[in-house]
């Protein structure tokens, strides 16, 4: 068992957030003040939504409290189930998670959403594609491989990301650079497990054992953390960002031990999109080309 680095460090950098607050009958947002004076952008008729937001949004009821989905169809022998539970928070949800099989595999992943769904809805429908044309022919047995192979599998999903949100956002379109996911993604085949970690979601073992409780021998069952929080709490996460960006002001804002953030925008220090943070050329007005 071993848990495989996340990969994606979020960069600190400054950057200019378009303030957006508005939205349409369909819930999307609409473009700032900044954008309809845009050019590029045709004023005379409404703005076009950009296909990035375009996807399925699932709404919730307030009598619906949690979602859950389970497979007890499958051929590894060593795992008789497999489903996944999810909690509403947002609404729209803005979390995704998927489960299943493909060669000897099993997999179960979730997709922690923030700023929107269109990363985690994206990278759902992606990222078990790119990891699976990495792996297949390889000799799973060797792990070092092995992580190469996943973590390229999520650089291509961020490649992608970027690719996507390009031409909606130097069309004025701010708010799709500030859209992300952490990524929790477990693969097991036989005895054994790999675990992919992109953000601070949390997996956990659970194993059985046997203990002697009142002088009788009792069944109990152990949890145990797998991974780790890629948050800016965390102090390994604090020593890497200051290693990686010497002399930035305000690297990381803490309003307390629990809670700190870098740049003082994001608690996390590794995601998917969130391009604001990452790359010069979407921490500046995608109107007028300016950093703030």
């Amino acid at each position: 068992m071993r848990a495989a680095l996340g990969v994606l460090t979020a960069a600190a950098a400054n950057h200019y957030l378009l303030k957006n607050n508005e939205s349409n009958a369909e819930g999307l947002p609409t473009p700032t003040n900044a954008t309809r004076a845009n050019p590029i952008v045709n004023t005379s008729s409404p703005p076009q939504i950009p296909d990035f937001f375009r996807i399925q949004r699932y709404k919730t009821s307030i009598t619906n409290f949690a979602h859950c989905e389970s497979s007890s169809s499958l051929s590894d022998v060593t795992t008789s189930r497999i489903g996944a539970c999810s909690y509403p928070a947002n609404n729209p949800v803005e979390d995704r998670h998927i489960f299943g099989q493909f060669d000897q595999w099993t997999y179960s992943a979730v997709f922690d959403g923030h700023g929107g769904p269109q990363v985690a809805e994206m990278a759902s429908k992606q990222l078990l594609t790119k990891i699976v044309n990495k792996i297949n022919n390889i000799d799973y047995t060797n792990e070092i491989l092995l992580d190469e192979k996943i973590t390229a599998a999520f650089n291509d999903m961020e490649q992608s990301i970027i690719d996507a949100i390009k031409t909606p956002f130097h069309a004025g379109w701010g708010e799709v650079a500030k859209v992300g996911s952490c990524v929790l993604f477990a693969l097991k085949r036989g005895r054994k497990l790999v675990i992919a970690n992109c953000g601070d979601c949390r997996a956990v073992m659970g194993s059985t054992g046997q203990i002697v409780y009142d002088h009788k021998i009792a069944d109990r069952c152990y949890p145990t953390r797998i991974n780790r929080d890629h948050n800016c709490r965390v102090r390994l996460e604090q020593d890497n960002l200051q290693k990686n960006h010497p002399n930035e002001p305000n690297l990381i804002v803490c309003k307390n031990e629990h809670a700190c953030y870098v740049k003082g925008r994001l608690q996390l220090t590794r995601s998917l999109g969130d391009a604001y943070l990452k790359y010069a050329e979407f921490n500046g007005n995608p109107v007028l080309g300016k950093s703030g």
